[in-house]
């Protein structure tokens, strides 16, 4: 009788034994997945916020092109030593939370943008908040859901045919809008100190 008793012992053991493993196992899976349905809602927020700066900056290209003066250059929209530089209204959507009159973008997908107009402190008038070499630097920080957020800088500036047309495009991975590798408008961006913001998990 005590030998199967202890048959009897060891059975329930291995099957409580078999049963915690299976319980651990499922409760693993139900972390991974977790883990992954996380990771692909945080890059999702992380390309949203992306979109609203590109976006910003688009907006602000637009923008300055319309306002190009060439007596004074773009010295309406720098001041000196981009000390306290604000955001410029002017520049649609430029400023506007997500799911208020005047935002771009679908409520739903909660984008925003912020774009400060900045004088390149290789300007000699970068001191008294003039634009003498015609050369700003767009920063545009974009926000997406669960405070994402990606900031980007470009340096815009006229062509270089004398004309005095703003560049059309900026480049990204070194191709511009056209596909081509090169542009002449291009330049190495120096907007003074600049301290990038992390992305916040979701």
């Amino acid at each position: 009788m005590s030998a199967r008793r202890g048959e009897r012992g060891a059975a329930v053991l291995l099957i409580m034994l078999s049963m915690s493993a299976m319980i651990a196992l499922g409760g693993l899976a139900v972390l991974s997945v977790r883990g992954q349905t996380q990771a692909s809602a945080h890059d999702r927020f992380r390309s949203l916020a992306m979109l609203g700066a590109e976006s910003g900056v688009a907006a602000a290209m637009s923008f300055l092109r319309d306002n190009y003066d060439p007596d004074t250059k773009w010295s309406a929209f720098v001041v000196a030593n981009n000390d306290g530089a604000a955001v410029e209204t002017a520049i649609s959507g430029n400023g506007v939370a997500h799911g208020v009159g005047g935002n771009p973008f679908s409520s739903d997908i909660q984008v925003d943008y912020e774009v400060l107009i900045l004088n390149n402190p290789d300007d000699p008038g970068f001191a008294t908040g003039d634009d003498t070499d015609s050369v700003v630097i767009l920063r545009s920080t974009g926000r997406g859901p669960a405070g994402a957020v990606a900031i980007l800088e470009v340096e815009f500036q006229p062509s270089s045919d004398g004309a005095g047309i703003p560049c059309s495009g900026y480049s990204q991975e070194n191709q511009n809008e056209l596909g081509s590798a090169f542009n002449p408008c291009q330049g190495t961006v120096n907007a003074g100190a600049f301290q990038a913001l992390p992305f916040a998990s979701p």
